[in-house]
């Protein structure tokens, strides 16, 4: 209904001030967000495109070869950002290398999830 688009809005209002504010800075690097849902997930990734950050994204749909280039960006520092989605972790169990920084957009969905992404590191 109205009232989730709105508060959705609110939630992405506070996220970019968050990212711009307190993410962008060279100290701050090594970031990984992850989101509960795909919509959260495309929204932030469109904005991220669009203000021209450096990031690499993996979701379900991320191809393997993609998949990897962006494990391998994010570990060596090429890329600040990495998105990832709640079903990539559900249905892949990724190893991501190289977190310093986890920011959770949603609680995930499982609640095992939330260890899980504090230990990926």
């Amino acid at each position: 209904g109205a009232g989730a688009g709105a508060e959705f809005l609110k939630r992405f209002s506070y996220f970019k001030k968050l990212i711009s504010s307190n993410y962008m800075k060279d100290e701050m690097d090594h970031v990984l967000i992850f989101f509960s849902s795909y919509i959260d997930f495309v929204k932030v990734r469109n904005w991220m495109k669009k203000s021209d950050m450096d990031y690499a994204e993996i979701s379900e749909y991320t191809k393997d070869n993609k998949i990897a280039k962006a494990r391998d960006d994010f570990y060596h520092n090429s890329v600040h950002f990495v998105l990832y989605t709640e079903r990539a972790h559900f249905y892949r169990r990724f190893q991501i290398k190289g977190i310093r920084h986890l920011i959770f957009c949603q609680m995930p969905g499982d609640p095992g999830f939330f260890t899980e992404l504090c230990n990926l590191q």
